[in-house]
């Protein structure tokens, strides 16, 4: 308790901004006054909490010393809640503290009292020592808020604040100096501006007692230090006499405490409470305060609110204190830059309800100028940080009932000063308040939202009760049960059945893309355009394929980025799934290069002695651990259980966005369950997180509706894909390039979903140079991404290396098979590859030719033939400049097998993708036969199981290539090539090539035209196994019907065999390879 004197003239109790606006206007006047202000909170006098505008809500934090909190009982009308209501509790009250909006209830003191600075405004004063101003910035949320309110019939006002306008929207000005940019408080404007007057008296962090009474006079009070500011104050009451007047000026709680505590009150409760009555009166039995019901929207992340202030980014804090430094910036708004008072339109009225529309009539009707409500658009989200998504934004609707039907209470329950009071607030007690804010919240919906709406639950806590059901039993990984796949499948039906049962059916069925296209369509019209311009993501690029489709004459410029399937969309929403996750291997790949290039010091993932693959092996045990035993962790929504299926599903978000790599290293319809439980087990081999795509296009499975209109092909525009796209892989977008035959396609290495996932200067430029000037990249381009973007360390082309494919159209060498040299230490009597000379190419030489392909967009090098292995160093230096400097994706070796060393594979095998070995059959007559051998040794057969198992010891696959002669296609190879495990076969019929294998009289070295065999004996070969072709026409891997059930030319035709396109792309789940087969 600070200092003071026993004796003044006039005491004020309480520092809030009706005590420092009266003692300041007196103290002006009259400088002789010995005045004191008492308050129970601390001084404000230059704290940066209060001086700075759009911080203000951080006084509302739980352990505030700033802020009073009142907790209201319990009460039906808020379903038994506890509403806390918050007051000022420092010098300035609630100016210190509050949004600082500008309004008073009469005129001639709004008018003393301000220096507006928005001239011309007749209601407002311009010489007062109260700055009132827009401030220096302006949220681009309340800009789109009074576009929108204007078009739904909210009159644009200069002025809503001038007490008369009981129904517009605008601009809000505050009491915020616009040249400093500070909050324009009681406190500072009339209290500390005359620290020159010792007879103006402050002391804080102290509690008033009571009011002291000789009779019914006030004649002073008595006061305590406030031990919930200082635990050591002084508790030992102390009088101060006023000569002349004290003044209760507490607010409307804490007025009332310090009445009834002083004997000013009901008699009956003060007398039970021991209490002298001084004057019976209702103290306390009519408090009313604004209900409000706030209401929050996710916006773009990049749109700029208050959000990261309040999670105290220091990066944006520093930019905006040094912009505030000078006036200017973000912190000199209180995040309120536009709002609106409202008042129901007659035929809303009509909805509203009858005890509001008695109020109405007995209220509101005789005074145009008051509002129902007032309302106001928050830039950010003011709530607990741990309920929102990490890095999101927000904003905030904030509906304030101006004049309350409602009321309640507070009573004091004893003596003492610090025991809480009997606070009922009373919010929406009376049924009129309740039809007002129902209406209001259907108002500010259709202002803040598109409508109308589904109304598949009758209120959103069922849908989110759900929504939080769905995620509770997720989908499985890392086994798929049908019981868990049964439970989810019902769970994910529940929301069509809903909607089947409750929703607006009409505006269901009306629901689709090509509805949204017409509206597109509508949108065009309506601003007199000749055309769209425009740029659409992930589902965008359907949305933008379809509107290019049917509305083609419509179309001025169109970039579709992140390009999604929209054929298998709209006719295949499973293949859709299969489809989507393509390239998911790809950037998980890339989740693990880029974390091994970037190293410990900014991964902390990565070891010095990791791999890729090691980190993902990692994950793997992760995944295997989490299933048998779940954990408990800290997450930034609370404590929770981890799974295997939740880890999965995080790292399947954390795929779209490489920009949070770092932080997550640091921490068809009606489809049967039976169905359901084998497309997630077809989607795990599809991708690593394909049980979490699945359960995406599952969603689908049973929903109810079909849209009156429908499109569903084909889909003249600009695509655009990164070549590491979790969900819209770069095969999605060359399909839906080849179906606009004006179309170009840009392809951008990177990481994530669509292209500004991994920024790239050189997208940018052309997507701007196309939309400025209308030119249209080559077909096929080629761009690279910034520099360490995912981590500072990493280059343009991770280690990943150029993932980017060819495009359509250009002669790109994406995988290039290589003949070093064509000697070979066997002779097999099939074999084309076969010794003209004996130059082999200087290794400089060739690592510039290596050099010069890969710039041209060389993914795999296939080092094939005659046998590569006689020059061992020379082929080990090759593959260890493919990796090391060319960082080449895939780097396959195929070879007879017999020149391999464990030493060799020592050195160089680090190096080597895939080890492809030359076996035909199993029998040694039969190899001798073939030639397959080295002066006629029978040693082949066991030199293979030999180098399968060095292989396997070190971690790298194995291949097989067979070829089937009349030799060896009656024998049954099954049991053999089982013991063998290769995680491929490769199964070719003997074949003649000129010049090479046809004879000695065609100039050839070899003969095979005594080994050939039918078609049918080559299928005889094939009964042998359980043999299906995988049908590749929808950018995924299906197996059709067996060759023994069908035959192979119906298998061809089931598996959409072409002739023209000769290239089986087999995406396996390894690690940053492509497997070309």
């Amino acid at each position: 308790m600070t200092e003071h004197p026993v004796e003044v003239d006039i005491v004020f109790v309480g520092g809030g901004t009706t005590a420092c606006v009266a003692a300041g206007r007196l103290a002006a006047a009259n400088p002789e006054l010995n005045i004191l202000l008492i308050e129970q909170g601390p001084n404000n006098i230059n704290e940066p909490g209060v001086i700075t505008p759009a911080v203000f809500v951080t006084h509302l934090a739980p352990d505030s010393k700033t802020a009073l909190f009142w907790k209201s009982s319990k009460s039906p009308a808020t379903k038994e809640r506890e509403p806390m209501i918050a007051t000022g509790g420092l010098l300035g009250g609630g100016s210190s503290i509050n949004f600082m909006m500008s309004g008073f209830d009469l005129i001639p003191l709004l008018q003393k009292l301000e220096t507006y600075h928005i001239p011309g405004r007749e209601n407002h004063g311009y010489d007062g020592p109260v700055h009132v101003s827009y401030s220096d910035y302006f949220a681009q949320v309340a800009k789109e808020y009074l576009d929108v309110c204007t078009k739904r019939g909210i009159p644009r006002v200069e002025d809503i604040m001038d007490l008369r306008t009981g129904h517009g929207c605008a601009r809000l000005a505050k009491y915020i100096h616009p040249v400093t940019g500070r909050r324009e408080d009681a406190a500072h404007r009339y209290i500390h501006t005359q620290s020159h007057n010792r007879r103006l008296h402050i002391m804080t962090k102290t509690l008033v007692t009571r009011v002291l009474f000789e009779g019914n006079k006030a004649i002073g009070v008595e006061v305590i230090g406030n031990k919930n500011q200082d635990p050591d104050a002084d508790q030992t009451p102390r009088k101060i006499i006023a000569r002349k007047l004290v003044v209760v000026s507490a607010g409307a709680l804490g007025s009332a405490i310090v009445l009834q505590r002083s004997g000013v009150g009901e008699a009956a409760r003060l007398s039970k409470l021991g209490l002298d009555v001084v004057v019976d009166l209702p103290v306390g039995a009519n408090y009313e305060d604004h209900s409000s019901c706030i209401i929050p929207y996710h916006v773009p992340n990049d749109t700029e609110t208050v959000d990261p202030v309040l999670d105290q980014d220091k990066e944006v804090l520093e930019t905006y204190l040094a912009q505030f430094a000078h006036g200017k910036g973000f912190l000199t708004t209180n995040v309120n830059d536009a709002g609106s008072r409202l008042r129901p339109t007659p035929d809303e009225l009509k909805e509203i309800g009858p005890a509001f529309n008695e109020l109405w009539k007995r209220k509101f009707e005789p005074a145009p100028d008051k509002a129902v409500f007032v309302q106001t658009i928050i830039n950010g989200f003011l709530g607990p940080r741990n309920v929102i998504p990490p890095n999101s934004r927000f904003m905030m609707v904030a509906n304030i009932l101006a004049y309350p039907a409602s009321s309640g209470h507070v009573y004091i329950n004893s003596t003492d000063p610090y025991a809480p009071p009997d606070f009922r607030a009373g919010f929406l007690e009376d049924q009129a308040d309740i039809e007002a804010h129902i209406w209001m919240y259907k108002k500010s919906r259709a202002v803040n939202l598109t409508g109308p709406p589904t109304a598949c639950y009758d209120v959103e806590a069922k849908f989110l009760h759900q929504a939080y059901r769905e995620g509770l039993q997720g989908p499985p990984f890392p086994r798929h049960e049908r019981s868990h796949v049964a439970k989810l499948a019902a769970l994910l039906s529940t929301h069509g059945a809903a909607c089947k049962q409750n929703g607006n059916q009409d505006m269901l069925k009306n629901s689709g893309t090509v509805a949204v296209v017409k509206d597109m369509e509508r949108i065009v019209q309506a601003l007199g355009d000749d055309g769209l311009n425009f740029l659409g993501y992930s589902y965008g690029s359907i949305l933008g394929a379809t509107f290019a489709a049917l509305k083609p004459n419509l179309v001025k410029r169109m970039v579709l980025d992140g390009v999604s399937d929209s054929e298998s969309y709209f006719n295949d929403v499973l293949q859709w799934g299969r489809s989507s996750v393509q390239d998911s291997h790809v950037t998980l790949a890339g989740f693990a290069s880029t974390c091994i290039e970037a190293g410990p010091e900014y991964c902390a993932l990565a070891n010095k002695s990791d791999t890729s693959q090691s980190i993902l092996d990692r994950l793997d045990a992760l995944y295997a651990r989490l299933d048998t035993e779940p954990l408990a962790a800290n997450t930034p929504y609370g404590p929770a259980v981890i799974e295997a299926t939740t880890l999965q599903g995080f790292i399947f978000i954390s795929l779209y966005s490489p920009s949070t790599w770092r932080s997550v290293a640091e921490t068809p319809l009606n489809i049967t369950v039976d169905q359901f439980t084998d497309y997630f087990r077809e989607m795990g081999k599809i991708s690593d997180i394909g049980e979490q795509f699945a359960a995406i296009s599952g969603r689908c499975r049973g929903w109810p509706f079909r849209a009156n209109e429908r499109y569903t092909g084909p889909f003249p525009v600009l695509f655009v894909s990164l070549d590491g796209d979790p969900v819209t892989p770069l095969g999605a977008a060359v399909k839906m390039s080849k179906a606009f035959e004006s179309s170009s396609l840009l392809v951008q290495q990177g990481f994530g979903h669509a292209s500004l996932a991994h920024p790239s200067l050189c997208t940018a430029k052309h997507i701007q140079d196309y939309f400025v000037n209308g030119t249209v990249p080559k077909n096929g381009t080629h761009c690279t991404p910034e520099p360490g973007f995912i981590y500072p360390t990493n280059a343009t082309n991770t280690k990943r290396a150029a993932l980017t494919p060819p495009a359509p159209t250009d002669v790109v060498p994406v995988s290039v098979n290589w003949f070093p040299n064509r000697q070979c230490n066997y002779e097999c009597t099939f074999c084309f590859h076969t010794s003209k000379n004996s130059f082999i190419l200087p290794l400089d030489r060739a690592k510039d030719a290596l050099k010069a392909l890969t710039e041209a967009g060389m993914r795999k090098l296939n080092i094939r033939g005659g046998e590569r292995l006689l020059h061992p160093t020379y082929l080990g230096e090759v593959f260890k400049f493919c990796k090391e400097e060319l960082k080449l994706e895939s780097t396959p070796l195929v070879n007879n097998g017999s020149k391999v060393t464990e030493k060799w594979l020592d050195e160089y095998g680090p190096y080597l993708d895939i080890m492809a070995i030359s076996c035909d059959t199993f029998d040694i007559d039969t190899d001798l036969k073939h030639g397959r051998a080295e002066n006629a040794k029978p040693t082949h057969i066991r030199r293979v199981f030999d180098v399968v198992h060095w292989c396997k010891e070190r971690g790298i696959r194995v291949k097989l290539n067979s070829i089937i002669t009349k030799h060896n296609f009656e024998e049954d190879v099954n049991d053999s090539i089982s013991e063998l495990a290769p995680f491929g076969w490769k199964v070719f019929q003997v074949l003649l090539l000129e010049g090479e294998n046809d004879g000695a009289e065609n100039g050839a070295l070899r003969d095979a035209r005594d080994l050939l065999i039918t078609r049918d004996q080559f299928q005889s070969f094939l009964d042998h196994e359980e043999m299906r072709f995988l049908n590749c026409s929808q950018s995924s891997k299906t197996p059709e019907r067996s060759v023994l059930e069908v035959g192979v030319q119906q298998a061809m035709q089931d598996a959409r065999f072409d002739n023209k396109v000769f290239i089986f792309i087999l995406f396996k789940r390894a690690l940053n390879t492509y497997d070309f087969v």
